[in-house]
């Protein structure tokens, strides 16, 4: 069964979550709000995620970091179950975005990457997209990661490689969008939690640490310039 992206669609959500703080880190206004360039690479990036996802049924799958679950209705359709988590309040509009598209397959809850509440080998495939560059305990993450994941099953992890056309691109938003900008500076400043926590090479270490990679893709701008890196994972045996 080949694998379609399955998109949500603007109106499928609460109006106040593309104002929010939550809204901003769970890539609502990147998917519908944002400038054509940087809306264009955020939706390619999950045409490459489909395409490297091996293509067989699953009993489990785990997204987790899952945002406004923008990935959630294409993940409903090739597994029996889907659990997505996040740490912050934005699963509330991912509910209503689900029961508003009737998808029932879908399990919704809040909560960290570094403390996933489900027993040992869980899940067949776990998808981990723009979640890991927000965790300053990477090790942790990893570790709770390795546990969840079946031995046989599958991880695709995905994160920014941030030269300068992403700054270059986050500051045309800022100036487009500058009331929205006065929230994140705010929000920032109120919790050191927030933001980019680590960068890509942290990432790929730790990665490597734990899982074999099978498949490494890039997300290019102009042909040329890498600027987000997503990785097909399987665990090592001998850790």
């Amino acid at each position: 069964m080949k694998i379609k992206l399955k998109i949500p669609q603007k109106t499928d959500y609460p109006e106040n979550i593309f104002l929010s703080i939550d809204g901003l880190e769970g890539c609502a206004s990147a998917y519908y709000q944002t400038n054509p360039l940087l809306r264009h690479f955020f939706i390619k990036r999950l045409k490459k995620i489909v395409r490297i996802i091996p293509q067989r049924p699953y009993q489990r799958i785990l997204d987790v970091g899952t945002g406004i679950g923008f990935f959630l209705p294409t993940l409903s359709l090739i597994g029996e179950k889907v659990v997505a988590l996040d740490n912050t309040s934005i699963v509330e509009a991912v509910r209503y975005m689900l029961a508003k598209r009737d998808i029932s397959n879908v399990e919704v809850y809040q909560a960290d990457i570094k403390k996933i509440p489900f027993d040992s080998e869980s899940f067949d495939l776990i998808i981990a997209t723009s979640v890991l560059e927000h965790v300053k305990d990477l090790e942790s993450a990893f570790t709770e990661l390795k546990r969840v994941l079946k031995k046989e099953g599958e991880l695709i992890i995905g994160y920014p490689i941030e030269g300068k056309l992403i700054v270059f691109l986050r500051k045309i938003e800022s100036y487009l969008r500058p009331n929205l900008n006065k929230v994140v500076s705010q929000e920032l400043e109120a919790n050191s939690e927030r933001g980019h926590l680590s960068n890509y090479l942290e990432i790929k270490n730790q990665a490597e640490k734990y899982f074999n990679i099978e498949e490494n893709v890039f997300l290019k701008a102009l042909g040329l310039l890498k600027i987000y890196e997503i990785l097909g994972l399987k665990n090592k045996r001998n850790i």
